[in-house]
């Protein structure tokens, strides 16, 4: 057993002969780890370079890579233990079936902009895709559809998402405030109606956030390697989980050991006890 900083707690789950192992993310700590006995040179990136060899895929959160601009997108880049991080995606993402970074939210946020609406129309289907990296993301998005009913189901739910918070934009209604975030999860989001109480902020936060755990999903699901390592936000995490075994019916053989949720909510502010925190690291 290993400790490692830069996660503050993990699930495996088990598809046939597949594991999915779901290590969760703080973005706020500068440092995760303490004690006598932690290695600080111990960060993540240590732990995906013991399996780099093995036949493995690493799904990756704040960052994309665009083909249309032909470059990396990075969220959050000064933090310390996502610069070791970054070092360890710079030295293998040209091992692009190996290192795939999924945070949809970089390249389709941009509800600001004159062609706000481009991107996303696209990728729903409602005018013709041009652009190459939205054509790269259907995709995989259409292998995941040619397996699995509940797939589909899940994404044509999220267009609907989609189109109610273009209604809700173009209303000029329920703008946001400079404090508008959301404090709790409800994780069988994109699958229930859109609701009254949010923002218009808040309802983006949740179309994108589910859009990205849903392209997160569609990865998992058409992978084809033994071990498949997703590395996201604790909440994106939590949300991933919960849909893999609730609606993919997919096993979960290593539970959370710091966070529970109860029922179908996740209080987001449980994040703010995680600080000096790092996991213990079981062999599979």
């Amino acid at each position: 057993m290993d400790l490692y900083s830069g996660a503050i707690d993990y699930m495996v789950y088990k598809l046939e002969s597949k594991y999915i192992i779901i290590l969760l993310d703080n973005h706020n700590p500068l440092t995760y780890c303490s004690g006598s006995n932690f290695d600080p040179k111990s960060n993540i990136d240590i732990l995906f370079e013991s399996f780099i060899s093995k036949k493995s895929i690493f799904v990756l959160e704040e960052l994309v890579q665009t083909q249309q601009e032909e470059k990396s997108i990075v969220l959050y880049p000064q933090t310390p233990h996502l610069v070791k991080y970054m070092k360890f995606y710079t030295k293998y993402k040209s091992n692009k079936n190996q290192i795939i970074p999924v945070d949809l939210r970089i390249l389709f946020d941009n509800f600001s902009q004159p062609n706000k609406y481009q991107l996303l129309d696209e990728l729903f289907g409602i005018i013709p895709c041009v652009n190459v990296d939205v054509n790269t993301i259907l995709s995989v998005i259409t292998m995941a559809c040619s397996n699995n009913s509940k797939f589909i189901e899940h994404f044509e739910s999220l267009k609907t998402r989609y189109k109610e918070l273009k209604i809700i934009i173009n209303s000029n209604s329920n703008k946001c405030s400079e404090t508008s975030y959301l404090e709790q999860i409800y994780l069988n989001y994109p699958f229930e109606p859109v609701s009254k109480e949010l923002n218009e902020c808040e309802h983006t936060e949740q179309l994108l956030s589910g859009l990205f755990e849903l392209y997160g999903i569609a990865q998992i699901l058409i992978a084809k390697s033994k071990y498949v390592f997703v590395y996201l936000g604790a909440s994106h995490c939590i949300s991933i989980g919960w849909i893999l075994e609730k609606y993919y019916q997919i096993r979960k053989v290593k539970d959370l050991d710091k966070f529970k949720t109860n029922g179908s909510i996740f209080n987001l502010s449980l994040l703010d006890k995680s600080t000096k925190s790092c996991i213990k690291f079981l062999p599979i």
